[in-house]
């Protein structure tokens, strides 16, 4: 049995293990994981900071 790792379909499988035995393997190996929860980037910072006030200006007209 050869374990590999990847995206089916998508270039740049690995090897990560050859073991005789699908059990072997299993104990061997940690779990997979549904689609999407590993990212090949990750996500971008999200800049939470609120923006600054506009500058205050006078209501009043000059006589």
């Amino acid at each position: 049995m050869v374990a590999l790792r990847g995206d089916p379909g998508v270039p740049g499988w690995r090897v990560i293990g050859h073991y005789a035995h699908a059990l072997e393997a299993g104990r061997a190996l940690p779990p997979p994981v549904p689609p999407g929860v590993l990212r090949a980037r990750p996500r971008p910072v999200v800049d939470t900071t609120p923006p600054a006030p506009p500058p205050r200006t006078s209501t009043s007209i000059p006589r």
